[in-house]
């Protein structure tokens, strides 16, 4: 603190009357305004430094990956202090074939589970029903996944898994997550192949990061900033036999605070079966 803002600082607590015995009327105002102006600078710069910070944690990749682990921390916390409350786990919006082995899963895992989404700064308390595949004689391993069923429908067509909106205007860019499995690769392999592949489409194509929730690698990538710019979050999950799950989110930049972290607290939701 300069020698100048010191005395300020101290002038500050002096009571008008006595800054009136030693100064005329307007200087001792002067300060006043003064030591007001300067504090009213320094809570901007705190304001200004803090949504820097934040910029700097959700628009880095470490930043993002280490803000999803921090969400599953306390999604934990909470689920410890308020257990989930468990009801039927809605078949009806899946498709008929995957119908019976949906049930076998359920029978394995909760069927459902109530989640703390949040949205833009609120919280929001969303049921999210249990769906996957059992182990099979291809790739040895199954998966669980739970779906907020109150906004998206989870189907499979050519052992692709994919979550869709249940609701979604014609005119805008495509969201959705789809989910399938690699045999013979490493996760490492995969999100190397994926992150050349990536950067052919998309101007912005970041490292390849650690994950903890779920547990793999992590790759994200956009192409502009403007509000139907299209983004991608890819997840690689190795089951333990060889194989690679793959997790695929896709959104444009506008859905961000909506479909993109939606897909983000399914995804927290992901599990290896064996």
């Amino acid at each position: 603190m300069k020698r100048e803002e010191r005395l300020v600082f101290l002038l500050d607590g002096i009571a008008d009357e006595f800054l009136v015995q030693a100064f005329e009327t307007d200087n001792a105002e002067k300060f006043r305004q003064y030591s007001g102006t300067n504090r009213r600078q320094s809570i901007l710069r705190i304001v200004l430094a803090t949504a820097a910070c934040l910029c700097l944690i959700l628009l880095t990749p470490p930043g993002k990956v280490a803000a999803m682990n921090l969400y599953k921390g306390v999604q934990t916390w909470f689920e410890m202090l308020i257990p989930a409350q468990k009801t039927s786990v809605n078949l009806g919006k899946a498709t008929d074939s995957l119908q019976e082995q949906l049930e076998t899963v359920v029978g394995r895992v909760a069927e459902s589970v109530e989640i703390t989404v949040w949205l833009e700064g609120f919280p929001e308390t969303v049921e999210h029903s249990a769906y996957g595949v059992m182990p099979g004689d291809k790739y040895k391993t199954g998966f669980v996944l739970y779906v907020d069923t109150e906004h998206y429908v989870f189907s499979e067509e050519d052992g692709i898994y994919t979550v869709r909106p249940q609701e979604f205007a014609d005119w805008m860019p495509p969201c959705y997550m789809e989910i399938r499995q690699l045999a013979d690769i490493t996760g490492e392999e995969a999100a190397e192949a994926a992150s050349l592949q990536l950067s052919e489409s998309y101007g912005d194509v970041w490292e390849i990061q650690e994950t903890e929730v779920p547990r793999g690698l992590y790759i994200y990538a956009h192409d502009g900033l403007d509000w139907d710019a299209p983004v991608v979050e890819m997840w690689f999950i190795e089951d333990g036999m060889g194989n690679v799950y793959v997790i695929s989110s896709h959104y444009f930049m506008e859905a961000t605070e909506g479909h993109g972290t939606r897909f983000d607290v399914m995804v927290s939701t992901f599990e290896v079966l064996h």
